[in-house]
């Protein structure tokens, strides 16, 4: 609606620099050239526009580095007659008021005011420091007072104060810093504490700090020498880029490690047994094991899992069962693994018109469910954030309904086309983290429902009595499927709420192989196995996984 908007300059004058805002954004204070001096303090307001705050007595340059809340107190910089610059405080009523040097000094420099305009801070020289800085604090009745430096320091600045005066930040050298900054929190209780810098890191800054004074804000580099934003609660420098990251990261991992429960349980309940050739009931058990999965640095654990099922004919043509499976992850190697067994449960109900549930149409619809516990660990793999770790509960529901025809190519060769629907949703359950760590957030659940079309085509080729070859390739695509969003609430400044879109793009179309060998033990035992190559539907790493079982009719 706005954009951004020139504030002008003063009269006369050829560029103009703001350097503060009140809270509401109504007043904002700076610096401008003008006709006749060497430039001015301001205080711009919509209705009064660009304003002059003048000079100290004998002055001919002023600039204003700070305003307070309700923007009715300016701090910052002018000469004056007689020094060599002295720290200022505004108000309408009082004009600009110099607030003196320290003792014995001979500049000052205002640099951040508190919300209610009562206490000053910044940095001037005093007759001990030897030539070098000495943050101060001014108030009222105190006056200008020296802060002091890190231990074993020569210099120090402050640069912002919280909302009551009570928390100053700045920076500051100290013994062991080798004459690098390191940034500093001072309390009139605990005087002035280093908040040292990242790992691996030469020196830090703090800049600002919130109203309660809990948070502390500023720069510093890091081990690859890179210069990197810093969040500090307690005394540990937290990176805030990588703090930030650490949400996206989570967001994408446990898209891909909820989509894998889908896939587990699709793969679980796949197959089942058949009953035919005059029998009436069936049953299976198998295992199995899948590739690890992910990709783009959001890498999720492969698992194992066996199964059961057991089928029984209605009627010569129509047959019901259910499956119950139990996994496992095969590691950890991701920022979500699994914790614990997963256990999966279904049934399913198929339709022949030829009876041998190969030749002829074929129609079959399944449902199934399966939960389990994931351990989530916000912030692995990255260099300066604590990592926030739990266990949660992770479950998928799929229904389907798919439709076949054998055609009989030849005596021992039958090829099967087949079109399908699948319905699936994922979700996780909501959850918190150690209200203990100094940046923690609370998850809403998360939940995403997809429709999917399938179509393939598998062949049979009987090669002798007992010995029967499978092949089968196919295709699935999306009819629609929500967007997967990391949603919830955490005590990072400006994070108060957040809903993030995953990371990873969703592959709307998905394909898969599988070869396999079916042995006859007898007219009614078989053994076999088959390999499956299929795409993810989320993350760049081709999936593989690998079946065998044991059927029995009777």
């Amino acid at each position: 609606a706005g954009g951004m908007v020139s504030l002008g300059t003063l009269t006369g004058g050829t560029y103009s620099s703001a350097n503060a805002v009140n809270a509401d954004g109504s007043v904002v204070v700076g610096f401008s050239d003008n006709a006749g001096s060497g430039g001015n303090a301001f205080r711009w307001t919509q209705a009064g526009g660009m304003v002059s705050l003048g000079t100290l007595t004998g002055g001919t340059y002023s600039s204003a580095n700070a305003v307070n809340a309700d923007g009715s107190v300016v701090v910052g910089f002018s000469d004056n007659a007689g020094s060599g610059g002295n720290a200022f405080r505004w108000t309408q009523a009082g004009g600009m008021v110099s607030l003196g040097t320290l003792t014995g000094g001979t500049y000052s420099w205002a640099i951040g005011v508190n919300a209610t305009g009562s206490v000053v801070v910044g940095v001037g020289d005093n007759a001990g420091s030897g030539g070098n800085e000495r943050a101060f604090r001014w108030t009222q009745a105190g006056g200008m007072v020296s802060l002091g430096t890190l231990t074993g320091g020569t210099y120090s600045w402050a640069i912002g104060v919280n909302a009551t005066g009570s928390v100053v930040v700045g920076v500051g050298d100290n013994a062991g810093s080798g004459g690098n900054e390191r940034a500093f929190r001072w309390t009139q209780a605990g005087g002035m504490v280093s908040l040292g810098t990242l790992t691996g890191g030469t020196y830090s800054l703090a800049y600002g700090v919130n109203a309660d004074g809990s948070v502390v804000v500023g720069v510093g580099d890091n081990a690859d020498g890179q210069n990197r934003a810093i969040i500090w609660r307690t005394a540990v420098a937290q990176d805030f880029t990588n703090l930030l990251t650490s949400f996206v990261q989570l967001g994408a991992a446990t898209t891909v490690a909820a989509q894998q429960r889908a896939d587990w349980l699709a793969m679980a309940l796949e197959g089942g047994c058949v009953v035919g050739g005059g029998q009436s009931y069936c049953l299976s058990v198998g295992g199995g094991a899948t590739s690890a999965g992910g990709g783009g640095g959001y890498n999720i654990a492969g698992y194992g899992f066996s199964s059961i099922n057991a089928g029984v004919a209605l009627s010569p043509n129509i047959v019901a069962g259910a499956i119950a499976s139990v996994g496992m992850g095969t590691g950890n190697t991701g920022i979500v693994a699994q914790s614990g067994p997963v256990t999966g449960f279904g049934g399913y109900l198929r339709w022949s018109g030829s009876g041998d549930y190969r030749t002829g149409p074929n129609v079959g619809a399944g449902v199934g469910y399966s939960t389990g516990g994931a351990r989530i660990g916000r912030g692995l793999n990255l260099s300066d954030v604590e990592v926030a770790t739990n266990r949660v509960g992770m479950e998928a529901f799929s229904t389907s309904v798919n439709a076949a025809y054998g055609f009989q190519v030849a005596d021992n060769v039958v090829l099967s086309p087949r079109l399908g629907w699948r319905f699936e949703q994922v979700g996780r359950a909501s959850y918190t983290e150690n209200s203990m760590l100094a940046f923690s957030a609370s998850y809403g659940k998360y939940s995403v429902a997809s429709h999917i079309a399938t179509v393939g085509l598998d062949s049979e080729i009987k090669l002798n009595a007992t010995h029967t070859l499978r092949a089968g390739v196919g295709m699935e695509a999306d009819i629609s499927s929500q967007t997967p969003r990391l949603s919830g609430t955490s005590n990072i400044p400006g994070a108060a709420s957040f809903a993030i879109p995953t990371a990873l793009g969703r592959h709307t179309v998905r394909g898969r192989a599988s070869a396999g060998d079916t042995f006859a033990l007898s007219a009614t035992e078989s053994i076999g196995g088959n390999l499956i190559v299929y795409t993810p539907t989320y993350g760049d790493k081709m999936l593989v996984a690998a079946r065998i079982g044991y059927e029995r009719r009777f």
